[in-house]
């Protein structure tokens, strides 16, 4: 199960791993950044998505045409069994 993370939620990670350089700050914060770093194109890359042709490695299918785009999600780990 993965959890669509809103703007105002918070992330606390180490300093190191964070895309923004800072250990705590709200999903909006990271959304705003990556939008800068991707620029013009964050609308297409970030939203509905850029049109595009893929093709998958290992279903043979060849190119499909369809949009790409990029979006958060938090895996939470799983929960040890209580037994």
């Amino acid at each position: 199960m993965t959890i669509e993370p809103q703007d105002n939620d918070v992330v606390s990670m180490t300093q190191d791993l964070s895309l923004i350089k800072v250990d705590t700050f709200k999903v909006s914060q990271l959304r705003q950044d990556i939008a800068r770093r991707v620029g013009a194109l964050s609308s297409e890359w970030l939203g509905e998505g850029a049109n595009c042709e893929f093709l998958e490695s290992f279903a043979g299918d060849g190119w499909r045409k369809g949009k790409i785009r990029l979006r958060l999600e938090f895996v939470p780990d799983e929960k040890p069994d209580s037994n």
